[in-house]
C-alpha cells in the first residue's frame, strides 16, 4: 500500500487499484490536487483487504486489466466493507458483462478517461455517499 496524496482537510479516501503506473500517476495528478486522500494497491489478496479494513475508503477505482480480475476485486471489496467502486476499463462490452453479473453499484468509465471525467464522477458519487448516510 502506498500513500501519495493527504490534503490538510480531505474531501474523501479514495482507494486506487491498478498494476499500471501510468494510471495512477494520472489519478493520483487529477484527485490529490483536488483535495482528496489517495492509498493505492497492486494486490488483489491480501494486501487489499488490509487497506479496505484499515483506511474505509469512501470510493475504489479499479483499473480493470483484465475484466476478471476487476470484477474479483469488486466482488471482494464488497463482502469486506460498502465501498462504492468505479470500474475502469478498455471495452464497452465490458459494461454489458457487469451488467450481466449483476455487480453491486459500480460505475463504469471507458479508459481512456479525461481527467474532468473521472473527477466529476469521483465529486458525484462522494457526495451520493455523504447524502446516503
Amino acid at each position: 500500500m502506498t500513500m501519495t496524496a493527504e490534503p490538510a482537510v480531505s474531501k474523501g479516501t479514495i482507494l486506487v487499484v491498478t498494476r499500471d503506473p501510468e494510471f495512477q500517476r494520472s489519478a493520483y495528478g487529477i484527485l490529490g490536487n483536488r483535495g482528496y486522500s489517495l492509498y493505492s494497491t497492486e494486490s488483489v489478496g491480501r494486501g487489499l483487504k488490509n487497506i479496505v479494513s484499515s483506511v474505509a475508503p469512501n470510493l475504489a477505482i479499479i483499473d480493470m486489466m483484465p475484466l476478471l480480475t476487476g470484477i474479483k476485486i469488486t466482488l471482494r471489496m464488497h463482502r469486506w466493507a460498502p465501498t462504492r467502486t468505479v470500474l475502469v476499463g478498455l471495452w464497452e462490452s465490458d459494461k454489458n458483462c457487469i451488467r450481466r453479473l449483476d455487480l453491486e453499484a459500480p460505475e463504469y468509465l471507458s479508459a481512456p478517461i479525461s481527467a474532468h471525467e473521472l473527477f466529476e464522477w469521483v465529486e458525484t458519487l462522494i457526495a451520493q455517499r455523504a447524502r446516503n448516510n
